[in-house]
């Protein structure tokens, strides 16, 4: 990247810093968030925003902090949602993205713990190495919260071959224990059905 490219950036993210804290941000989420998260504000500078080779995210504090957290594919973010996925009685930040390429579009959701004015991400492809290379559609699972006593979410990758789109892998995972896990997993033989 060159040094012009790399000054631009910087500047243009001091903007949407000041604009994110300051309210003036036209992606900004209006919710309510909980006291015990004393975040302000939740801002994002994504592809409708014309930044089409990266999507951040800005966690404003109460007391003035900002923590930006780059987010992997160029996306636009749909909802932000609150809800305790570690157990802990705090509710963790997710994230619904929209993302699209040539196979598929995807529901995205990336997983932020809240601690003092710190922001960590805890998303399963973070965790489990076995995620790591795939993009993941995720799919709603309430349907499943009686059969597993844990947050549980359903994600679906994709491939693409002969201008055809097949579903590849299909993974339940579910939070708990302090991470993580594998519940099930499941790979399509979409060459045999060709």
């Amino acid at each position: 990247m060159n040094d012009f490219r790399r000054i631009m950036i910087a500047i243009i993210r001091a903007g949407i810093f000041l604009a994110a804290c300051n309210g003036r941000n036209g992606e900004e989420v209006e919710q309510e968030i909980q006291s015990e998260i004393a975040l302000s504000d939740i801002a994002w500078d994504d592809y409708n925003s014309g930044n089409v080779w990266e999507t951040w995210l800005y966690f404003c504090f109460s007391d003035g902090t900002v923590v930006d957290k780059e987010l992997p594919y160029m996306s636009m973010v749909k909802k932000v949602d609150y809800a305790d996925i570690t157990g802990d009685g705090t509710d963790e930040v997710l994230i619904y993205r929209y993302f699209a390429n040539t196979a598929t579009e995807y529901t995205l959701i990336n997983f932020f713990q809240i601690e003092e004015n710190r922001v960590t991400e805890i998303s399963p492809e973070l965790e489990l190495e076995e995620l790591a290379d795939d993009v993941w559609n995720v799919i709603d699972a309430d349907f499943l919260k009686e059969e597993y006593d844990m947050p549980v979410l359903m994600m679906e990758s994709y491939v693409k071959e002969n201008m055809v789109t097949y579903a590849d892998k299909r993974v339940l995972v579910g939070y708990q224990d302090g991470g993580w896990q594998i519940l099930e997993r499941q790979t399509y033989d979409y060459k045999s059905d060709n």
